[in-house]
């Protein structure tokens, strides 16, 4: 697959990694009550494309397509693909300013 910095109107990727989470269940053993269920470990990576124009679905479906072959080859990857579109703008600032 090309890169998705390739694809047509990409402009940039945030990537963000969790430093510090506890799931319900792990709160729940801490204060020495009952586990209810299993909560699965959260995500440790979240990566946004950014688009100047909504990509093709081609560019969402080879996305979600190589999101399940890391699933298979590793096993403990969760993926998603969202895309959403900008429908209205508040304001004249720019993100991290």
């Amino acid at each position: 697959m090309a890169l998705i910095s390739e694809a047509s109107g990409h402009s940039r990727t945030l990537t963000f990694e969790l430093q510090h989470a506890i799931t319900n269940a792990q709160t729940r053993k801490a204060k020495g009550l009952p586990e209810v269920e299993k909560c699965p470990e959260p995500s440790t990576w979240l990566a946004m494309y950014e688009f100047e124009t909504r990509p093709d679905e081609s560019v969402v479906t080879k996305v979600k397509e190589e999101v399940g072959k890391l699933e298979s080859q590793i096993g403990d990857v969760d993926g998603e693909v969202i895309a959403w579109e900008l429908q209205r703008v508040h304001g004249e600032r720019k993100l991290f300013d």
